[in-house]
């Protein structure tokens, strides 16, 4: 694909997902790359920094307090003297407040699909931020210090 869609969206997030949950001790994802990673797309950078922060947040290690240890046991005391015992308010809260799983940042509570269009929104503003360059004596250090670099990338 050479322009960001559900399609490439999907296909990345779950490969991402996946890799995440093999256990790599490193994830390369080709950050904004499409068409085989031979195009850089500002809009697909945006949505890839959304999903593998979700990513992150799901393979984050599980944070178990007193506290949550005490609420946890108090929500199965509840469920468990219950006719039903059925988690699902428990769950439906826990899931509304992104507690299990952090809300898409794209979300429209309209009922229409913008994801795509605040992405480039969310684009077109961080690239009206100001430019950080790096200074050219540090430039000319790593040039130095590291052989094989391509001069025409410095020059250019």
């Amino acid at each position: 694909m050479k322009v960001p869609g559900i399609q490439s969206s999907v296909e990345r997030l779950f490969s991402q997902i996946m890799i995440t949950l093999a256990g790599p001790q490193y994830l390369h994802y080709a950050f904004g790359l499409l068409e085989r990673t031979s195009t850089f797309c500002p809009v697909q950078a945006v949505l890839d920094d959304a999903h593998i922060s979700i990513i992150k947040r799901l393979a984050s290690q599980p944070r178990i307090t007193d506290e949550s240890v005490n609420d946890v046991m108090s929500q199965m005391s509840k469920v468990m003297t219950s006719s039903t015992k059925l988690f699902t308010r428990f769950a439906r809260t826990a899931l509304r407040t992104g507690e299990i799983a952090p809300q898409y940042p794209f979300e429209n509570k309209e009922m229409s699909d913008d994801t795509l269009l605040l992405a480039l929104e969310k684009a077109n503003a961080i690239m009206q931020q100001p430019h950080n360059h790096i200074d050219n004596e540090l430039i000319d250090k790593i040039y130095d210090k590291t052989p094989g670099l391509l001069t025409r990338l410095k020059n250019g």
